[in-house]
């Protein structure tokens, strides 16, 4: 029995788990920079300070995202299917100089756009606008799109990412310095899937086990029953109770 109820604590923990990483989605990624621009016009030199920290093109960027699947939809617009999720997720990435984005302890107002062209040959891309909470001097945004079409098949929140899927994939970082719009273009060359997705061997065998247990616990019992009940009626009602030691203790 103690068997039985760990394999049925088990499972239930596997699939609260298992719900909760089918509601989240992380990636990280790495980029590099290709366009450094100034109130839209591109810098006359390789290299330009944010933030106290010097940028180059060329320089790498690494990071996270992650977004809630379950996150509200803000509004709707037809023909085409464009679907808007606010206060969805977070973002966080350092370029090599140190220049980092997201290290908030606020938190921040996030939103996901999908944009599924109504007629077969029409553009899809996804958006992922980061920005820091109450706060639209500094922003992050991940564009992915696909001019033909055919990469995404539903409006909905996809729990995987394919860049070989998309013609276009990069990461946007604007803000304003003072003296300026100051904008970055980095290309996304790497995106791994970092959600916790569950392992379906895991359950599967989990379930097994458990199916098992409870079809051997289940036989068990109605043989001790009558294994008492045929030792109750071959002993006498008033035969004294003897107790003989075995041979070897003799």
């Amino acid at each position: 029995m103690k068997l039985y109820k760990f394999l049925h604590a088990a499972l239930l923990a596997g699939l609260m788990c298992s719900a909760q990483a089918a509601d989240y989605a992380k990636f990280g990624f790495t980029a590099a920079v290709s366009t450094i621009l100034v109130d839209g016009k591109p810098i006359t030199e390789d290299v330009i300070t944010i933030k106290g920290k010097e940028l180059r093109l060329g320089d790498s960027i690494k990071g996270t995202f992650s977004f809630s699947t379950v996150a509200p939809v803000w509004m709707t617009v037809t023909p085409d299917i464009d679907l808007i999720y606010k206060d969805l997720g977070y973002s966080e990435f350092s370029s090599t100089s140190g220049l980092a984005f997201g290290d908030y302890l606020a938190p921040q107002s996030s939103q996901f756009r999908v944009v599924n062209g109504g007629a077969p040959s029409s553009a899809d891309s996804l958006s992922f606008t980061f920005t820091p909470y109450q706060s639209d001097a500094e922003r992050a945004t991940f564009l992915f799109s696909d001019p033909t079409g055919s990469s995404l098949n539903s409006p909905s929140l996809p729990l995987d990412l394919n860049l070989n899927k998309f013609a276009t994939h990069s990461l946007r970082y604007a803000i304003d310095s003072g003296v300026g719009q100051i904008e970055l273009v980095a290309e996304v060359a790497v995106l791994r899937n970092l959600s916790p997705v569950p392992e379906p061997s895991t359950y599967a065998m989990l379930l097994a086990g458990l199916c098992l247990t409870t079809a051997i616990a289940r036989r068990k019992r109605p043989a001790a029953r009558v294994a008492v009940g045929t030792i109750a009626a071959r002993a006498p009602v008033d035969a004294p109770a003897t107790f003989q030691l075995p041979h070897r203790c003799r």
